[in-house]
C-alpha cells in the first residue's frame, strides 16, 4: 500500500509539473500572438496610408 501511495504521489507531481509546463507554453504562445497581432496592425495601417496616398 505504501508503494501505491508513493507511486500516486510521484504521478501527481509529474502531472502537476507537466501542467505547469503547458501553462508556461500557453503564456508564451499568447505573448507571441499578441506581438504578431501588433505587427500585423502596424502593417495594415501602413498599407492603408499608402492606399490613401494613391487615391
Amino acid at each position: 500500500l505504501q508503494d501505491l501511495v508513493a507511486d500516486n504521489a510521484a504521478s501527481r507531481t509529474e502531472i502537476r509539473e507537466r501542467l505547469e509546463d503547458f501553462a508556461t507554453q500557453i503564456q508564451n504562445l499568447e505573448e507571441m500572438i499578441k506581438e504578431d497581432r501588433q505587427k500585423l496592425v502596424a502593417i495594415l495601417r501602413k498599407l492603408e496610408r499608402q492606399l490613401g496616398q494613391q487615391q
